[in-house]
C-alpha cells in the first residue's frame, strides 16, 4: 500500500513539472533588447530547471516500470528539444552589444554547441537511453558553465583614442 501510494506521489510530482513555457512566449518581440534578453534568460532558467528535475529523477522499482520510464523519457526529449529551440535564439541576445568579433565568435560557438548537446539529449532521451543521459547532462551543464564564465558580464570593445 506504502508503495502504491509512494508511486501515486511521484507521477503527481512528474505531472506538475512538466511546463509548457506559455508566459513566455511572444513576451520578447515587444520589448527592448536588455527586457528581452531578461524574458530569455528566464525562460531558459525554467527549462533548466525543469530539464534538472527531470534528470535527476529516478523510477520506481515496482509498478508499472516500461510505463513510467517512457512517459518520463517523452518529458525529458521535449524538455530538452524546447532548450534546444531556445539555444537558437541566445545569440539574439548580443545583437547590438558592442564587443570583440572573437568573444562574439565563441558566444554564438557556446550557443551552437548548447543546441546539438540539447538535440543530442533529446535524442537518448527518446531512445530511453539512461545510461547515456547522465554524461550528456553534464555536457549540458558544461557547456553552460562555460558560457556564464565567460559572459557573465558582457565584455566590450575598447572605446579609446
Amino acid at each position: 500500500m506504502l508503495a502504491r501510494v509512494v508511486c501515486v506521489s511521484l507521477l503527481a510530482a512528474a505531472a506538475s513539472c512538466r511546463q509548457e513555457y506559455p508566459r513566455f512566449e511572444g513576451a520578447a518581440e515587444s520589448m527592448g533588447p536588455p527586457a528581452r534578453h531578461a524574458v530569455r534568460e528566464e525562460r531558459l532558467r525554467a527549462i533548466m530547471a525543469d530539464l534538472t528535475s527531470l534528470a535527476v529523477q529516478r523510477l520506481p522499482q515496482e509498478m508499472d516500470r516500461a510505463a513510467l520510464r517512457e512517459r518520463r523519457s517523452r518529458e525529458l526529449a521535449r524538455s530538452a528539444e524546447a532548450l534546444a529551440a531556445d539555444a537558437t535564439a541566445i545569440p539574439a541576445a548580443i545583437e547590438g552589444v558592442r564587443m570583440a568579433d572573437e568573444d562574439r565568435r565563441l558566444f554564438h560557438e557556446y550557443a551552437r554547441r548548447l543546441r546539438v548537446e540539447a538535440e543530442a539529449f533529446a535524442l537518448l532521451a527518446e531512445e530511453a537511453r539512461q545510461e547515456s543521459l547522465d554524461a550528456k547532462w553534464a555536457d549540458i551543464i558544461s557547456t553552460c558553465n562555460a558560457c556564464h564564465s565567460s559572459f557573465r558580464v558582457l565584455p566590450v570593445v575598447g572605446t579609446g583614442p
